[in-house]
């Protein structure tokens, strides 16, 4: 049992200490994004003074920055040419889809220099769930709910909202709005501007922000986006015109979802719709 119980410590001590230096390893990184290149010995000056803080040799196993990038070279998208390090944006792509591949987004979002935490590559908002109740046997609405007309596919499918849900949509779309337009927004880098990725998309007729899929990249550098929460597509001219999402905004489920309309006979027709 003392065996199991200091092997299962020394596990932890490791996974503190890995988490410490790839936090290093991509704060680095955010710094040479910005700066370009930067002298070797001058690296350990220029992280103290950019974050305010130095790291601890305690947790790093490193006497110094310079000693852990050395070390580190192999993994990371840096090249060391004389003595100068800059990124090496041929490996930058797969390094940062390694990380979030791997779940550490805190990680990805440090080597961007992200103020604020973002909804990343792979992360999901969960569509809203109709409640089992109102669900019978053969997957029909059995009771009667409530519901808003957002948009229609065709005569007999459409997308609606629940009603009862009005209120936390309008509360949290009043607080995405005000956050975007009081912090400077983020746009989306191109290394992780990919299909499936949930972002924020600014209206300008609306003058409003939305939460947007995006869904689609044509060959004309123009990109389709799907409003989860209005149920319709939009094409919009770049991917500048699209933000992060922060994170805090992606816990309501998406609002919109399509429901179908059977056995409803057209007005002064023989046939029913499909």
């Amino acid at each position: 049992m003392e065996t199991e119980k200091w092997s299962s410590m020394l596990e932890a001590c490791n996974a503190i200490i890995n988490d410490e230096v790839e936090q290093i390893q991509a704060k680095v990184i955010s710094i040479l994004l910005r700066i370009e290149t930067i002298d070797l010995h001058e690296i350990e000056y220029v992280y103290t003074s950019h974050f305010n803080q130095e790291i601890s040799p305690k947790i790093s196993k490193f006497a110094s920055l310079v000693d852990l990038l050395l070390a580190s070279m192999n993994i990371l998208p840096i090249i060391m040419d004389e003595k100068k390090l800059r990124i090496d944006f041929s490996k930058f792509e797969s390094w940062i889809w390694s990380l979030i591949q791997s779940r550490k987004f805190a990680m990805a979002q440090l080597a961007f220099g992200f103020s604020h935490d973002f909804i990343m590559p792979t992360e999901q908002i969960p569509k809203i769930a109709v409640l089992p109740e109102f669900i019978n046997a053969y997957g029909n609405l059995e009771k009667s709910v409530e519901v808003k007309i957002l948009s229609a596919i065709d005569a007999s499918k459409v997308f609606v909202s629940f009603k009862y849900r009005d209120h936390a949509y309008k509360v949290m779309m009043s607080g995405l709005n005000y956050f975007l337009r009081n912090n400077h927004a983020s746009y989306i880098p191109p290394q992780i501007c990919d299909v499936k990725l949930f972002c924020a998309y600014y209206c300008d007729c609306d003058n409003v922000y939305y939460r947007a899929l995006i869904i689609k990249f044509n060959a004309d550098g123009t990109i389709w986006v799907n409003l989860i929460d209005c149920g319709v597509d939009v094409l919009v001219k770049n991917e500048y015109e699209l933000r992060m999402l922060p994170r805090e905004f992606a816990a309501l489920e998406q609002q919109a979802f399509c429901v179908s309309l059977h056995g409803i006979q057209a007005i002064n027709e023989e046939s029913k719709l499909p």
